[in-house]
């Protein structure tokens, strides 16, 4: 095994940092592809359960799904397997512990893992030339995004693997409720669209603009590559250059991507307020069937030491039943449960924060508000029980310092670290969990109000706020559908005979 140093040079990667990570008992090594700006982070340890990420930033610029659409389609067959489903081949006949492909608001990431050294990466092999080098056929497009068919009628409808997926996702309170609560504290931003895909602007999505995307952004300059496991840095490396990186000739790393940037929003001077509808199911009334939640902005994700401390604020107030925030909500009456969005949220650029009921009726809207903020104004005036502080940072100190084996400890691992490695932070920044612990509890020792203070300026007097209220609505449903109808009918009477057939 070599010794790899910064500044080293190995299979056309330049080694940017090494740098041994106590609380994992692991060698981190970061390196950048010197032709293509492709970057990998090895968190080498003595784990025989090896596992592999390929990442890529996909901020959306609206909600036609396509990179979730490209998500399922690059494993629908590429330029070295080109048969119609490696992926399904690879989940009956490969030993790998781990298999996935999955996207969030920000980026697509594609996940392997196996005990077993050939079989890593022959899994590797599979997913990087799915990835960078797929074919993208017509045929995938239809079948994986949207498509239209002729029924036994002769009416026309609307299919397709991601369409009918969202539909789904679009016809659950909770989904809805989830979606929202995040989606609501952004405007202009890439945050604002659903990268999963709305089931009528799916539709607007056209072939052409599916392979583009894939052009613009699956490139290795935009590529983040993840190691975690015992096999040596410098054969992944190897790995990459002669499988992947040796076959983009010609370029120097100079492309320029037209990946939309992503910033933070500039803060609102006032709260919002949304109102969503749901499908209505049996037994859904307006009464009992809808939602509140309040949702905050708190500021980015790449600040490690402000994570943590919402991730221990967020367990005072809602970390179990005898919690002030969570107790007042469940024994107010106003509901029958905390919202599903109740939470942190840390998978995209800015840190929210939600709490709320469902279970509810929208004239409970300012009940449910006004209890919310007085619970978080007594804690300010009364103090915070010092027994519920330390409960809560003993909780979050233990969850995050429990290392399990195996590919769900990388993935865990994974996620911390692209936190503020796509947004130009090194990987280790978000990675790393126990200094900035100890930081926050050198921190709350000073400053024994300094959870008091976080309460009294995010979300006391943070304006960047909204309440969002999700109400049933029982002909939604068929609102949705002749909608969608209505367009499918317009799009074949436009047609010719010949394109019809």
């Amino acid at each position: 095994m070599l010794e790899l140093k910064p500044g080293a040079t190995i299979s056309g990667f330049e080694i940017l940092s090494v740098r041994f990570l106590e609380e994992f008992q692991a060698k981190g090594i970061w390196s950048r592809h010197i032709r293509t700006g492709c970057q990998v982070y090895h968190l080498q340890t003595e784990e025989q359960d090896n596992l592999f990420a390929f990442a890529f930033k996909t901020p959306p610029k609206d909600s036609t799904g396509v990179a979730h659409i490209l998500e399922h389609s690059v494993l629908c067959g590429s330029q070295n397997f080109p048969v119609k489903d490696p992926f399904l081949l690879l989940l009956k006949g490969s030993m790998h512990t781990y298999l996935n492909a999955l996207t969030f608001p920000d980026k697509t990431v594609y996940p392997g893992s196996s005990q077993v050294e050939k079989d890593f990466y022959n899994l590797m092999q599979v997913y990087g030339d799915a990835v960078f080098f797929p074919l993208l056929r017509k045929e995938a497009f239809l079948q994986e995004g949207h498509r239209r068919e002729i029924r036994e009628d002769g009416r026309i409808e609307a299919t397709g693997v991601v369409f009918n997926e969202m539909k789904g996702n679009y016809s659950s309170h909770d989904s809805i409720a989830a979606e929202w609560a995040y989606r609501s504290l952004f405007e202009d931003s890439p945050y604002a669209h659903d990268s999963g895909g709305e089931p009528e602007a799916i539709l607007d999505l056209t072939y052409e603009e599916f392979v583009q995307f894939h052009r613009t952004y699956y490139h290795p300059s935009n590529c983040y590559v993840f190691f975690f496991g015992n096999l040596p840095t410098e054969n992944h490396l190897a790995f990459l250059e002669t499988n992947f990186l040796s076959r983009f000739e010609g370029n120097k790393g100079e492309r320029v991507l037209t990946v939309p940037s992503v910033h933070p929003m500039p803060r609102w001077q006032s709260p919002r307020r949304v109102v969503k509808a749901y499908p209505a199911g049996e037994g859904e009334t307006l009464e009992r069937g809808a939602s509140v939640t309040l949702n905050w902005l708190l500021g980015t994700v790449t600040d490690p030491f402000h994570v943590v401390s919402f991730e221990v604020l967020t367990e005072v107030l809602l970390g179990h039943a005898g919690s002030p925030l969570q107790k007042a909500l469940i024994e107010s009456g106003l509901g029958e449960d905390l919202s599903p969005a109740t939470g942190l949220e840390t998978e995209a650029l800015e840190v929210a924060f939600s709490v709320g009921l469902r279970g509810t009726s929208p004239q409970k809207e300012k009940a449910i508000e006004e209890l919310v903020f007085t619970v978080l104004g007594n804690l300010v005036s009364q103090g915070i029980d010092r027994e519920f502080i330390e409960g809560a940072l003993r909780r979050v100190e233990f969850r995050n310092r429990e290392v399990k084996a195996g590919a769900a400890f990388g993935m865990r691992l994974m996620r911390r670290a692209l936190r503020g490695w796509i947004h130009g932070e090194p990987p280790e920044r978000t990675l790393e969990f126990q200094k900035w612990m100890e930081v926050l509890k050198e921190t709350v020792q000073k400053d024994p109000r300094y959870f008091e203070g976080l309460i009294e300026r995010y979300f006391i007097q943070n304006s960047h706020r909204t309440t969002l209220v999700v109400v049933p609505d029982p002909d939604l449903e068929r609102k949705m559908q002749e909608a969608i109808r209505n367009r499918l009918e317009q799009e074949y009477g436009s047609l010719t005979p010949a394109e019809r057939k």
